[in-house]
């Protein structure tokens, strides 16, 4: 933003197209107290300085990176406690990182193919071969915590089903026997994989940057989101936003 443009005023319409948002997002992150206007015109509409903008473009790059608006209230109010956004990141770019590697194989490994069927014009049997060895390693370089995700969601889903159906059933027809049987089965699930996600996932403190594996209690019960996860650090003590990683990523890491 020009010199100029940050002595200027700019309505709710004018913000959200500089930062790619719809109108609504705007208001609403007005509603939740997280980006106030500046000043509002005789009329009462919003109007935002560049300092409003800087802040509402941080709140949609957290809110990008998984961050609920809740963590981001907590990062806007303490902007020179960087440790844990810094943490959060870190881990962020690790996954990326190693996505992107696992991409650019791929793609040199599409390449050769393409060069050998032009030359060739079929593809030789070493490189169907190889071509299977490949795809079984992209498969397995997707981390647990990854697969155990991807689990929960599939799992999660097929219970949601049943236990829907079941509810269906005891509301139409009044038999509520197999609601009570399948919802003992569904929490059985449920639980079992919350265990494994727990089992799958360790912390990055930001703090002393020590990677550790909470209780499951304090695992249950902390405020969490997709890629952080408020704990208490066993090694420093500190209380704080935790990055998430896998623990076969920590375990290569350190080895």
């Amino acid at each position: 933003m020009s010199q100029e443009e940050k002595g200027k005023l700019f309505t709710t319409g004018e913000v959200a197209q500089m930062c790619g948002v719809s109108v609504r997002t705007v208001q609403y992150y007005d509603d939740r107290g997280l980006v106030s206007p500046s000043e509002r015109s005789e009329g009462g509409r919003r109007l935002y300085n560049g300092e409003a903008i800087g802040v509402l473009r941080t709140v949609c790059l957290l809110k990008s990176m998984g961050l609920s608006l809740r963590t981001i209230r907590e990062v806007l109010a303490r902007p020179d406690d960087t440790a844990a956004l810094e943490c959060i990141l870190d881990e962020q770019e690790k996954a990326i990182t190693a996505d992107l590697d696992a991409r650019r194989a791929m793609i040199r490994s599409i390449a050769a193919v393409r060069a050998t069927l032009s030359e060739q014009g079929r593809m030789p049997e070493v490189f169907e071969t190889c071509m299977d060895n490949i795809m079984a390693k992209q498969a397995s370089e997707k981390t647990r915590l990854y697969r155990m995700k991807r689990r929960m969601i599939v799992e999660g889903l097929a219970v949601d089903a049943v236990l829907i159906s079941a509810v269906v059933l005891g509301v139409t027809r009044g038999e509520w026997l197999v609601f009570a049987l399948v919802l003992p089965l569904a929490l059985i699930v449920a639980w079992q994989l919350v265990e494994a996600y727990h089992r799958d996932a360790r912390y990055v403190c930001p703090h002393c940057r020590e990677a550790f594996s909470p209780s499951l209690r304090e695992f249950v019960f902390s405020r969490h989101t997709p890629v952080a996860r408020k704990l208490s650090c066993p090694c420093c003590g500190t209380r704080d936003w935790c990055a998430e990683a896998s623990v076969d990523s920590v375990e290569s890491a350190a080895s």
